[in-house]
């Protein structure tokens, strides 16, 4: 027998057709395809006509029907085909999707008639958690609301959320009351910002076939308005504190990392100016008392802060895969996750939340993570109070009967 490509697994015989089918996995690409091996003698190959991305094959008893999966960005959809029991018959017919998402379907097996299919459904939500640092654990926050990315008001009476996994725009007050939706589909809606009055929201929106733009959007709702001020997509975008600028990145896939820099918009001309000496850095922040500005170096190595008034740069922090950093309240620290030793070539840790003071550079680790299950796109925060916030993934799993209408 011919040597597979990569390894396999799923493996199904099928007495009625004399043939082998098998997932074949390149763990390098992580890309799947269902390869075949008719009869004893036969030699490994695709199975024809299949949709790229299909995996995890099963047939019915009688060989009639034969389902199977196909990756659908973080989650698989369910798809079938008959197949051919006579000579005279096509060897398949076209294959066609059975289920699609929100849910994630595992498991696919066929009933005996070739009638129904049973497969296992996945869905997940995230649900907000506050560390508690008198108990040293993660507790259940704003009624178990599946958002992420909140962001408080500057008065702390309000927060706003990109719902998950929806992606639309929300706010309510803190005490989970008057919830209100503020955006709706096509726009997906990617770390939301209070302006400091309270009046408007700042965004990162995408759209199908547009770039990662930032949206300004009413805080009682209406239609999202779109920066024109910078061609290109656009990040994360904080407020400075009189609310007249935004500062914002680039996207990390945009372009190289040596061309990305820091830009500030000017809200009332909708100017885009570049940050001197940002040129190598991306994902800003600006502190609620606007004096410092925080980036980070794309390699997740580096914490940089700009002095708003001398107008210069300096190295906060050095480490392995910082990520999420976050003001405090009243600007005297950083939050952040990170995974210490590794950048140094100490030995290295666990990934941890972390306490960064402005004035002394002390540093304190807050907890670490290790066990905590995060969402497919994970986030931490901070509340108003200086308790860090995170999302946990909560799944859930259940059997589903498909009736097929051909």
């Amino acid at each position: 027998m011919a040597p597979l490509p990569y390894p396999a697994f799923a493996m199904q015989w099928s007495g009625v057709h004399q043939t082998l089918r098998f997932t074949l996995v390149n763990h390098l690409t992580e890309e799947h395809a269902i390869w075949q091996i008719r009869g004893l003698d036969g030699k490994p190959e695709p199975v024809p006509g299949l949709p790229e991305g299909a995996c995890c094959g099963a047939w019915s008893a009688n060989g009639e029907l034969y389902v199977f999966q196909v990756k659908n960005g973080s989650r698989y959809d369910l798809w079938a085909m008959r197949e051919r029991t006579s000579s005279w018959l096509p060897a398949h017919s076209k294959p066609y999707r059975i289920a699609s998402g929100p849910i994630d379907y595992q498991s696919a097996v066929p009933g005996d008639d070739g009638k129904r299919v049973f497969a296992i459904g996945q869905s997940m939500r995230g649900e907000l958690e506050r560390f508690d640092p008198q108990t040293k654990d993660f507790k259940p926050y704003l009624s178990r609301v599946s958002g992420v990315e909140p962001d408080f008001s500057r008065d702390g009476r309000w927060i706003t959320y990109a719902a998950f996994p929806e992606r639309t725009l929300w706010k309510m007050r803190v005490d989970g009351t008057e919830r209100l939706q503020l955006t709706f589909p096509p726009i997906s809606v990617i770390q939301p910002h209070w302006s400091p009055d309270g009046t408007r929201i700042a965004l990162m929106g995408k759209t199908q076939d547009k770039p990662m733009r930032i949206y300004l959007v009413s805080s009682n709702g209406g239609t999202p308005v779109e920066s024109n001020g910078h061609p290109g997509d656009e990040g994360v975008p904080t407020w400075s504190p009189a609310g007249r600028y935004i500062v914002f990145g680039d996207l990390l896939t945009g372009k190289p990392h040596s061309e990305m820099s820091i830009h500030v918009l000017d809200v009332a001309q909708d100017k885009v100016t570049e940050l001197p000496e940002s040129r190598g850095l991306w994902s800003p922040r600006w502190s609620p008392d606007g004096r410092y500005i925080l980036a980070m170096t794309p390699d997740f190595q580096k914490l940089k802060l700009f002095n708003c008034q001398t107008r210069t740069w300096k190295d906060l922090f050095d480490a392995f895969n910082i990520d999420f950093p976050a003001w405090s309240q009243d600007s005297s620290h950083i939050f952040f996750k990170a995974t210490p030793g590794f950048a140094a070539g100490t030995g290295g840790g666990l990934a941890s939340l972390y306490k960064l003071d402005i004035a002394s550079g002390k540093r304190e680790r807050i907890t670490g993570l290790d066990g905590f299950e995060e969402t497919d796109i994970p986030w931490y925060g901070v509340t108003p109070d200086g308790s860090p916030l995170a999302l946990r993934a909560v799944k859930i799993e259940e059997i589903y009967s498909i009736s097929l209408s051909r």
